[in-house]
């Protein structure tokens, strides 16, 4: 399955479519398992399968160090897979009001709600709800085939696709970045049983909150090129959405003060 095609930009009105230190080492007696541990944390891993086993302590990342998790937090909000470097970072600073068209199984309605409520425990998220009435969202998600979310939206799919991600973004200076509406496709040819599809979920949806690239930094993350079988957002993940969205951000932030800030966030983690 390529993630090539997960992306489109284009442009309405003023609108946009587009994202160790050393730990000192005492002596101490440890014991068996808190000794295993502390090998663990103070060796630099970018293996899934390690830090798989290294108990979680959100929102610090395990694995990575804060200049890993800085690079990687430019990469993913301030590109885009197509537009390439972007001079300010997308978000929503209104609460994200979302319908699902299409035919979703069980298991997707399981995992989006999942999502959605672990994305609205984020510091600074403005917070992400479900509608029935159409007039009043801003975030729309189909569960359908290719030409039933082209024909309702407008919007055209590449080949060779499995989800999509569509956002739309002010120009204005007043706003800039500001997303206004998001689209999100998911395909129906992938089964609701199986992990790419969840993977596919947790990812359209999260880049479609100003999250726009897919770096090829061979990481265990929904953004990366080349997997699709993290049916859940990482670490590594939830440290660029915590970024993005922590309350000394705004959208618009340009690039030189994101990365100033960002480090501030990413150092107090």
């Amino acid at each position: 399955m390529g993630k090539r095609s997960s992306k489109l930009i284009s442009t309405l009105l003023v609108l946009c479519i587009v994202v160790c230190s050393g730990t000192a080492v005492h002596a101490q007696e440890l014991s068996p398992p808190e000794a295993i541990y502390r090998v663990f944390a103070n060796i630099e891993l970018n293996s899934a399968l390690i830090q798989s086993h290294i108990p979680p302590k959100e929102p610090v990342v395990d694995g990575f160090t804060d200049e890993q998790v800085l690079n990687y937090f430019m990469e993913v909000a301030y590109k885009g897979e197509y537009e390439g470097v972007r001079e300010f970072c997308l978000r929503y600073e209104s609460p994200v009001r979302y319908i699902v068209y299409g035919e979703p199984g069980e298991e997707d309605l399981a995992k989006l709600d999942a999502l959605v409520a672990a994305l609205n425990e984020v510091e600074g998220f403005p917070g992400m709800f479900a509608e029935t009435n159409p007039d009043n969202v801003n975030f729309e998600i189909y569960f359908s085939s290719e030409e039933y979310y082209e024909s309702n939206t407008g919007i055209y799919v590449e080949d060779n696709s499995w989800g999509y991600a569509t956002v739309y973004y002010s120009t204005l200076e007043e706003n800039l970045g500001e997303i206004s509406t998001s689209y999100v496709w998911i395909s129906d040819y992938a089964g609701p049983q199986e992990p790419d599809r969840n993977s596919i979920i947790c990812e359209e949806v999260v880049q479609a909150l100003g999250m726009l690239n897919d770096p090829v930094y061979g990481y265990y993350s929904i953004f990366d090129e080349n997997r699709n079988d993290c049916s859940w957002p990482s670490a590594l993940d939830w440290a660029v959405i915590k970024t993005l969205y922590h309350p000394s951000m705004r959208a618009g932030t340009d690039r030189q003060s994101g990365l100033e800030k960002a480090r501030q966030i990413i150092d107090e983690m």
